[in-house]
């Protein structure tokens, strides 16, 4: 298999992946890149500005996921009391649901996924993706 094959191959599975997950998050209003967002904030509130640091979006991006979140009512925004000129982003009651929610659905997901890979298949391809990962990162 030639390298154009063998990357088209990984991006076709990584897309598949993603569009099943966003169809089963779908159920707890959420997509793939929403969960990110509400599992961020699991830790705690947050600037918009570091949750795009740390979830390596832009902040435009960062922007519209937290306006559409804001607007279905599982995130809020609130004044940061070290800091006048911020925001803080933090989950609601109904952000904690659906991110609890989304949690499991996606841990139920990924066991379904990984269920046929042995210990050795999973260790093989760990290390072949975090492999890749490093590469791609100093090609950068």
């Amino acid at each position: 298999m030639n390298d154009l094959d063998l990357a088209d191959q990984l991006l076709g599975c990584v897309t598949q992946i993603r569009r099943v997950l966003d169809t089963r998050l779908q159920r707890h209003g959420v997509s793939v890149a929403r969960k990110r967002v509400l599992g961020a904030l699991a830790a705690g509130p947050a600037r918009q500005s570091e949750l795009a640091t740390a979830l390596d979006v832009a902040p435009r991006t960062i922007t519209e996921l937290i306006d559409g979140l804001s607007r279905d009512g599982l995130v809020r925004r609130t004044d940061d009391p070290r800091d006048r000129r911020a925001r803080l982003v933090r989950l609601t009651p109904a952000g904690e649901h659906a991110n609890t929610l989304a949690t499991a659905t996606r841990h139920e997901f990924l066991a379904e996924l990984f269920a046929d890979l042995t210990t050795e298949e999973r260790a093989a391809l760990a290390h072949t993706l975090a492999t890749l990962r490093t590469r791609a990162t100093a090609l950068t």
